[in-house]
C-alpha cells in the first residue's frame, strides 16, 4: 500500500482494536489528510483498469478494506480482494477533508468515526509507524516478511522463508553477500 496510507491504517487499527469495532457498526469514517495525502490517494476508487494498484494508492478502499477486515496487507492489495463486496459496500462510508494548513507527506491524520454502538470517536496520528519514534516490534517485522515471502512472485516455502530471515536478521555479520540467497532460491 501507498506510504500515504499507512497513518490513516494505523489509526483506523487502533480505533478497531481500542473499542473492538465491527464493520456495520460504523456508518461513517471521514479523514482529514494533508494535501499530499489528498493528492496521491484521496481520488476515487476504480478497480476497473487495474484493480491493484488502484487498491494500493486509494484511501478511500484502504479505510473500507480495514474496517471489513481488520488489517491490510499483500493479501488485501490482490485483484479479488480489490473487488471484494464485503469491502466495497463500505467506500461509501469514507469521506475525504483536507486540512491545507498542513503542509508534510505522511500526517497528521484525524480520523473521525460515527458508530451505532460507540458514538463520536476520533483519533489523531502524527506519522506513520515503523520509523525510529515508533518503531516496529520483531514480531510485526517477521510478520510482515513471512507475509511477502509467502505472496511474493516465488513463493518461498516455510525452510526457505525461515533461513532468509535468520539471514536478514544477521545481515550485519555475512562475511561473503554472494552466499547470502544460496539455498533460498
Amino acid at each position: 500500500s501507498c506510504g500515504c496510507n499507512h497513518t490513516s491504517i494505523d489509526g483506523l487499527l487502533a480505533l478497531i482494536r481500542e473499542h473492538d469495532l465491527r464493520p456495520d457498526d460504523v456508518e461513517s469514517i471521514e479523514a482529514t489528510v494533508t494535501p499530499y495525502i489528498e493528492r496521491i490517494v484521496g481520488g476515487v476508487y476504480d478497480p476497473s483498469s487495474d484493480p491493484q494498484v488502484a487498491a494500493q494508492f486509494n484511501l478511500r478502499y484502504t479505510l473500507a478494506c480495514v474496517l471489513e477486515r481488520r488489517r491490510l496487507g499483500l493479501a488485501e492489495i490482490q485483484p479479488e480482494a480489490a473487488r471484494d463486496p464485503k469491502i466495497l459496500r463500505h467506500i461509501p462510508k469514507v469521506s475525504i477533508k483536507v486540512a491545507p494548513e498542513h503542509l508534510t507527506t505522511r500526517g497528521p491524520v484525524i480520523l473521525r468515526l460515527a458508530s451505532k454502538k460507540h458514538g463520536n470517536l476520533s483519533i489523531r496520528v502524527e506519522d506513520v509507524r515503523g520509523g525510529p519514534n515508533d518503531p516496529f516490534t520483531r514480531e510485526e517485522i517477521e510478520e510482515k516478511f513471512a507475509e511477502c515471502f509467502r505472496l511474493g512472485a516465488r513463493p518461498l516455502d516455510d525452510s526457505q522463508a525461515a533461513l532468509l530471515t535468520a539471514r536478514v536478521n544477521s545481515v550485519e555479520t555475512v562475511a561473503d553477500m554472494s552466499t547470502f540467497y544460496q539455498q533460498i532460491c
